[in-house]
């Protein structure tokens, strides 16, 4: 390797058609690793999503660049495009590992929302920075695994049905486990809760009333914590990401009239939105755009 090149680490990717049937894009499996086979020498990487949940053993879930502990009880969600693998502290660690197209249970997916926005990251057009992490046992998500599991191996009159019921059933489960898990957490977590909300509920209406009954806290306290841990009001943070993604879409989007850029961005008042871009950036909307796309043609 030539001086100041990065190595990387090795990857092995694993594609859909090794494990998916033609129509039914599932697959459960149960299995148990050691060291020796997982470790972090090698990524591993796939075009499917995946849960993992960890029924016996512990250790490290190494996703992308970050680290996660894990033991019996454990769920991980990994997008698609995640580099994931596992530092093993144990002997072993066991898992069920549930693989999976969106569009298996697509109909269900539409209807499904909450407040942390748990469903939006299958969406085609989420970032893969999109990822959930849940770390505490719960029975009621050991037993939907264990039906699944059973329902693919059997496969009964019906099986691909139940799969598709099972399937929604765990995701609500493991969404309300991760808001729950936000809700009891530490402070730093209530701001990492709070501006992933933001983000992904900017365009929409957003208060703090809804924010405070959402973690779980009061609006005084939640104002304290985030100010503590951003440096900035919470509804200073969500006017900021606002105006970023107005900007956004002026430089983008010139044909785009800038009333519907407003509203894009969330905002309901034209005139409100007037005065607080030219606040933020110094100019109006209007001569942004001809700053970034050049003169109107005549």
């Amino acid at each position: 390797m030539k001086s100041g090149e990065i190595r990387r680490t090795p990857e092995i990717f694993y594609p859909r058609h090794r494990y998916f049937t033609e129509g039914f894009p599932f697959f459960i499996g149960r299995c148990f690793h050691n060291s020796e086979a997982v470790n972090e020498s090698v990524f591993h990487r796939r075009d499917f999503w995946k849960i993992t949940y960890y029924f016996s053993g512990n250790g490290e879930y190494l996703l992308n660049d970050r680290r996660y502990p894990i033991r019996d009880g454990s769920v991980v969600v990994s997008h698609p495009r995640s580099r994931t693998t596992c530092r093993i502290l144990s002997g072993e660690l066991g898992l069920y590992n549930i693989l999976f197209l969106p569009e298996l249970i697509d109909d269900e997916l539409k209807k499904m929302e909450n407040s942390f926005d748990f469903f939006s990251i299958f969406h085609p057009e989420e970032p893969a920075s999109s990822d959930l992490y849940v770390t505490d046992t719960d029975r009621g998500l050991r037993g939907i695994v264990y039906a699944l599991h059973r329902e693919f191996r059997r496969r009964e009159p019906n099986y691909r049905t139940m799969i598709r019921l099972r399937l929604a059933e765990l995701l609500i489960a493991v969404s309300r486990r991760s808001i729950r898990c936000y809700r009891e957490s530490t402070d730093a977590n209530v701001v990492e809760y709070i501006t992933r909300r933001i983000e992904h509920g900017f365009r929409g209406t957003l208060t703090l009333e809804t924010l405070a009954v959402e973690s779980g806290i009061s609006k005084t306290r939640l104002c304290l914590l985030f100010r503590r841990g951003t440096g900035e009001t919470v509804m200073g943070a969500l006017r900021r990401r606002r105006l970023h993604e107005a900007r956004r879409l002026l430089a983008a989007a010139p044909a785009l009239p800038v009333v519907e850029v407003a509203l894009k961005s969330g905002f309901n008042d034209l005139s409100h939105f007037y005065h607080l871009f030219s606040r933020e950036f110094g100019i109006t909307p209007l001569e942004y755009r001809r700053k970034k796309n050049g003169p109107e043609p005549a």
